[in-house]
Formats: structure tokens, sequence, C-alpha cells
């Protein structure tokens, strides 16, 4: 047997939950790779308490939804093993580095929704190959960039609702050197954090639900390494300055559901701009449920989004010559859109589908050329057909066409005879000598 579940909602009705992971197994051929004893009464988490005699076989350790408060120094140190151990919604208030003697092989610890107020410096580094940890919903009041010291592995880290609120902290993951995944939705920052520009190895940032107002060119910088950024449920967003994600390498924009967003500058990505700066690699952009009207033919390279990977439905587009770009026969069809973009102003175009529109019909100056450009093929053609009737009727009433017949020559045979009589007298000898056979080469 590979798992033992000892969930409460495994548990039968009349059992009462178990309140201690410290169970007896008599049968010696039972194998245990995944313990799961969440939703039960767990109290305390006691060293060498914990499934004695199968403590090397665990690989996984659910301890989620109890009422866990105290952890004994070592508690986890016979599961040398273990490589996933969730403590996530629990009654956790403080963290000692003793907690996680011996767990050198864990991969994934899950401390969130607990109390925990403070992560004391050091308190991880006893897990050299930790790859995830996830913080979220703790209300950590104090942490420093030693709180992270050890987690030379780590790649993603969670810090969701934890009232992280030091913008101006820049250090605070530097012990973290492989750090690629970082998230702070739901926290009150008003700015994005210094802190990521020492993320050398940045792949994705999430900075949903927190208060940021506006992104501008200091925002990011063209130092930071970023290729995939969410910032869903902004309350607060309401604009993008030029030049906000100048100078960097990211594929993947989420920026969905801001309902206070209402402006995104032409030159936000530097695309108008003359220096080096400009952010070509955009493959992904999503702005659906905002509040944007227009979006600049020059804001991206469109040609290289990914096959219908602009999302902007929701929005209240206005259909007009700006943003004939994004209307039918350009560029997007919209088939992979969450939400399908329709037009809002103006009134005659009220709720059709982007990609139903003419541009004749949104772009009166594109249907008034098209009118020209239509009428000048057809005078052109009339023209021409007037004038070779005219040429045919001039030609049969006049008769000329018998002159033309009598006059063309029948054809004189070109020979060198009439080339030797018409020759110049002087030229005759030279010609003749031309036209003798040579003698072989000897």
């Amino acid at each position: 047997m590979d798992e033992l579940d000892c969930s409460n909602e495994a548990l039968e009705s009349e059992d009462e939950p178990l309140d201690t992971v410290d169970l007896d197994i008599k049968d010696e051929k039972f194998t245990i790779r995944v313990a799961d004893f969440s939703k039960n009464e767990i109290k305390e988490i006691r060293k060498g308490k914990i499934l004695q005699g199968h403590e090397t076989q665990i690989e996984e350790l659910n301890l989620g939804h109890n009422v866990i408060d105290k952890i004994d120094s070592g508690a986890f140190a016979s599961l040398k093993n273990l490589k996933k151990l969730k403590l996530n919604d629990n009654s956790l208030y403080k963290l000692k580095k003793s907690f996680f003697q011996g767990l050198d092989q864990l991969h994934m610890l899950d401390l969130s929704f607990n109390k925990i107020k403070t992560l004391p410096e050091d308190v991880f580094s006893e897990m050299k190959n930790l790859k995830k940890l996830i913080l979220d919903g703790n209300e950590i009041e104090s942490m420093s960039a030693s709180s992270f010291a050890g987690l030379d592995s780590l790649e993603s880290l969670s810090l969701d609702d934890c009232g992280f609120k030091n913008k101006n902290q820049t250090d605070l993951f530097e012990k973290m050197p492989k750090l690629a995944n970082l998230s702070l939705r739901g926290n009150p920052i008003t700015e994005v954090p210094l802190a990521i520009k020492s993320l050398k190895t940045l792949n994705s940032l999430d900075l949903s639900e927190t208060n940021i107002v506006e992104l501008h060119s200091m925002s990011f910088k063209d130092e930071v390494k970023l290729n995939y950024l969410i910032m869903e449920n902004m309350k607060y967003l309401a604009t993008i300055q030029k030049c906000s994600f100048c100078g960097i390498d990211i594929e993947t924009i989420i920026l969905s559901n801001n309902s206070k967003l209402s402006y995104i500058s032409p030159d936000a990505f530097g695309i108008q701009s003359d220096d080096e700066k400009k952010t070509e690699t955009v493959k992904v952009f999503n702005i659906e449920n905002c509040n944007i009207t227009v979006l600049d033919e020059d804001l991206l390279i469109w040609d290289n989004l990914d096959d219908d990977q602009l999302h902007i439905g929701g929005n209240p587009i206005d259909c007009s010559c700006e943003t004939s770009h994004l209307l039918s026969g350009f560029y997007f069809e919209y088939k992979n859109s969450h939400v399908m973009p329709k037009c809002k102003y103006p009134e005659k175009l009220n709720g059709k589908l982007l990609k139903d529109v003419e541009i004749s019909d949104a772009c009166e100056k594109m249907n008034r050329k098209g009118k020209w450009q239509k009428f000048a093929e057809i005078l052109i053609f009339f023209l021409f057909f007037a004038g070779l009737s005219v040429g045919v009727y001039y030609i049969i009433s006049t008769k000329k066409y018998l002159e033309l017949i009598k006059t063309t020559p029948s054809g004189t045979p070109v020979h060198y005879s009439n080339l030797r009589n018409s020759a110049n007298p002087d030229d005759r000898d030279a010609l003749e000598a031309d036209f003798q056979p040579r003698p072989a080469e000897v």
C-alpha cells in the first residue's frame, strides 16, 4: 500500500477525529508513501511519535486543517525521505529552526494560514533542498533577508495575504539565488517592491489584489528579469504610464478584472522610442474586464503575439479609426478569449462583436477612401473602354482599315546578296573576307 488516508473525510461518520499521528500499525508488510491526517483534531507533534516503524517510508505528510500549536524539536527528524510537508490551517504562532531538523530532503513546505507573526533568522536553513515555500495568510510583522538564509535551492515563494508592505526593503529576497516564482497577492503594497530588483532568476511575479495605483517607468526598470506578470483584481490600478514595461523581456501579461484601469500609454512598452529598451517579446496580453476604450496601434508588435492571445473582452471599446487594427480583417479573431470583445462606442455599433465589425463601418475616413478608390477604378475603366470604342468606330467609319491592309509590306527577304549590293564599296572586300571559310588551324 502506498497511501494511508486518515483524514477526517475518510473516517467513518461515527468515528472520533484523530488527535495524534502516533498510530500503531501491526502489519509489518504495510508500506506508506503518503500519509494524510488532515481535518482532524491533532494538537501537537511529538518527536519519535509519527507512525513508528514506517518513518523512513513516508514521502508526503499532510497535517493540514488541524489545531496544531506545538511541535517538538526534531519532531520530523526520523522522516529521512520526506519530500512534502503540509502544516497549513493550524494554530502555529511561532516557528523555530529546530522544528525542521533532519528535513534536508524536503522539497515543499506549506505553512499557510497559521498565526505566525515573526520569521526568525535562519529558521529555514535546515532545508537545503527546499524548492517551494508557502506562507500565505500569516500576518507576518517581522521578516528580513536572514529569515530566508540557507534556501539556496528555493524556486517558488508565496507570501499572499501576509500584510507585507515594506516597499523600500531592497535585500529581502537576496538569500534565494534561484527564486523564479514570487507571489505577493493580497498585500497592501502601493508600489512594486524594490526587493524584486535583486532577483536575477525571476520568471513569474503575482501582484494581484494589491493597492498599486499606477505603473510607471521606475516600477520594474530594465534590470528586472521577468517573463510572466499577473496583476488581477486590483482595486486601485488606474493607469499604465510611458515605458512601464521598457527593457523587460516579458512574454505574458495578465491585467484582467481591474475595473479602474482606463489608460495604457501608447508607449508603455517603448515601441515608439528610439532607444534599445523596446519590449518586443510579449506573446500573451490579457486586459479583460477593465475600463479601456482605446489601445494604440503601436502599443505592441501585434504579429509577435501567440495565436489569438489578445484578450480584451469586457472593455468599453471605442470602435473607431484609432482601434481599426482590433477589428475584422486585421490581426485577431479572438478565438481564445474568455469574454468576446464588443464595441461600446459609437452608439450605432454598441454591442457588436469586434470580429464582425468592418473597418469601413467604424472609420469614416477609411470608408471615404474606399469609395474614392472604387470610383477611380470605375472611371479609369470607363475612359479606357470609351477610348477603345471611339478608336474602333473611327477606323471602321473612315475605312482606314483598308489602307492599313494595303500598306502592310509583304515582307522582302533579306539575303547576303542584298547586304553585299548595299554595302559601301570601301567595305565590300572586308565584308567578303568575313564570310569566307577560314583555313583549318595548324
